[in-house]
């Protein structure tokens, strides 16, 4: 769940010091009552001095501006579908989830770099539509295409290697089911981002690459890791330890330039080594601008959908329950 307008938050604050003033305002009706008139007869002599009234009255004004904040904040779960036509690219994530990918020779690793930059880059591509593939030995879906990138930033979230239990490194499979999300895009412009540490275990690259040039789609490759390379830290049974071999030497896991630079040559493609942050990012974005944004067809995106409406209906129901509170006679005992 995310807020859309998480800043109203604050008002919470305000609950506390309204629950205090609220109890003190009781107590001094209690103390005013009780220097006006003999206890048995209070309730007689000024019947607004009633506390169970006061009480309900009050709770119904902190609850109803309870979800009166809520909905203020605007929650936003659930995905709904969004039909629109508008003018845009479309592009698609891959991010490589092998355990390589844990490797620290990038702080604070391989995968929070390509994190970082998938998020970054999102933030300054508002106009597009983007999804999300996540691959190691088998590629999966993470989130389809949407204009609602906070969807995407939140799936991002939860993102480790550990999500795939089956692992390995088949680009070629991530690459592909990248296709598939873009196979329904008939006019639009197409983008595959493809964050790797190229360490290619699986064949199939070939028949991707005369693929993507065939469906027109223009694939950006960026190498997650460096020439150097460094070890790769593993955690069994909550006990953290480096990879080792199958000789018992810790693996060295560096990036494999070569598999990745050829990879975005022969699908006339851009590559480069992601370093450096920002340069990743204005390689994306460069990239993307330079792409003639054409009209696509009217077509269903998936948004986070706002659920600040019954929130609403309860507040102005609460509302309404304490103006009837504070209109209607209760019936009084008379004095005996």
């Amino acid at each position: 769940m995310q807020w859309d307008k998480g800043a109203y938050g604050w008002l919470f604050l305000l609950m506390p010091i309204l629950v205090w003033l609220l109890t003190k305002y009781v107590a001094w009706r209690k103390n005013l009552g009780e220097n006006l008139a003999e206890s048995h007869l209070l309730e007689f002599v000024i019947k607004n001095l009633k506390n169970n009234r006061v009480w309900l009255k009050g709770i119904l004004m902190l609850l109803a501006m309870f979800f009166g904040i809520i909905a203020l904040m605007d929650p936003k779960f659930g995905l709904e579908k969004d039909r629109q036509a508008k003018k845009g690219i479309d592009i698609v994530y891959v991010l490589d989830l092998s355990t390589s990918m844990n490797c620290q020779d990038l702080a604070p690793s391989r995968l929070e770099r390509a994190k970082k930059i998938i998020s970054s880059s999102l933030e300054r591509l508002s106009g597009n539509s983007a999804g999300l593939v996540v691959f190691a030995a088998n590629a999966y879906h993470l989130c389809p295409l949407t204009s609602d990138f906070s969807a995407i930033s939140l799936y991002l979230e939860s993102v480790e290697t550990s999500l795939l239990s089956h692992q390995g490194t088949d680009i070629a499979k991530g690459i592909e089911s990248a296709r598939v999300l873009l196979s329904d895009q008939k006019l639009s412009q197409k983008v595959i981002v493809l964050l790797s540490d190229g360490e290619d275990h699986q064949d199939g690259l070939e028949t991707q690459i005369s693929a993507l040039k065939k469906e027109g789609i223009k694939l950006i490759v960026l190498g997650v890791g460096t020439p150097e390379g460094g070890t790769i830290p593993v955690v069994e049974n909550g006990v953290e330890s480096l990879k080792v071999d199958q000789n018992g030497e810790t693996v060295l896991s560096k990036i494999q330039e070569k598999t990745l630079s050829e990879l975005a040559e022969k699908t006339d493609g851009v590559y480069a080594l992601s370093q450096s942050l920002n340069q990743s990012i204005d390689l994306i974005l460069s990239t993307v601008q330079k792409m003639d944004a054409k009209s696509q067809d009217t077509k269903d995106t998936l948004n986070l959908k706002h659920n600040y409406q019954p929130f609403v209906f309860l507040a102005m129901l609460l509302v309404l329950v304490y103006i009837f509170v504070q209109e209607i006679n209760l019936p009084w005992r008379k004095i005996k």
